[in-house]
């Protein structure tokens, strides 16, 4: 049933650009032609109004970024009946739209259940839309490392440019219960 609907919204995806399947798990929006240029755009979408967002900035040939995967069932169990959202943002391997990387990208999303919001950042998007408009938060070395982890308050701001990662289990827990606690 998983393929069905997976194969549905790709075949959408390809029209519309965003994809959805019946049950709203799973948004997959390929940016191919810069929709979204900034980082700070994605994140006004409609379905993180009011919520911590946790982001997950990882790339479909990155080994660390996929082993992660296998910790967010129990985070997202921790945090079922809270308003906490999940957005995946994958990395771009290339100035040029891969499309052997979106095809992996698509495969990974279903393989490893990543339920939420998961946009495939044009290189425009994930260079001056992000890591040059936030530079002041990452050293040099730290720049363009994946995978990465922020964390976004209720407004809509990211506070947390290093959020640990799923493997960190309570760290990460105590950090998303502080913002929801926030007022």
């Amino acid at each position: 049933m998983k393929v069905i609907l997976f194969m549905l919204g790709f075949m959408l995806f390809h029209i519309t650009g965003e994809a959805q399947n019946g049950n709203d798990d799973y948004t997959i929006i390929g940016d191919s032609t810069n929709i979204y240029p900034t980082i700070d755009s994605i994140l006004k979408l409609k379905k993180f109004q009011n919520k911590v967002v946790y982001v997950d900035i990882w790339g479909t040939r990155c080994s660390p970024c996929i082993q992660e995967f296998g910790y967010l069932p129990a985070l997202k169990e921790k945090f079922a009946k809270d308003s906490v959202a999940f957005l995946y943002l994958c990395s771009p391997y290339s100035v040029k739209w891969d499309k052997q990387n979106e095809k992996r990208w698509h495969d990974l999303i279903i393989k490893h259940e990543l339920k939420g919001v998961n946009v495939f950042i044009s290189p425009e998007c994930y260079d001056s839309g992000f890591f040059e408009k936030y530079k002041d938060n990452y050293t040099e070395e730290r720049r363009y490392t994946i995978p990465m982890y922020l964390l976004v308050d209720r407004t809509g701001e990211i506070v947390n440019f290093n959020a640990p990662r799923p493997s960190t289990g309570e760290l990460l827990y105590k950090d998303i219960q502080l913002l929801l606690d926030e007022q």
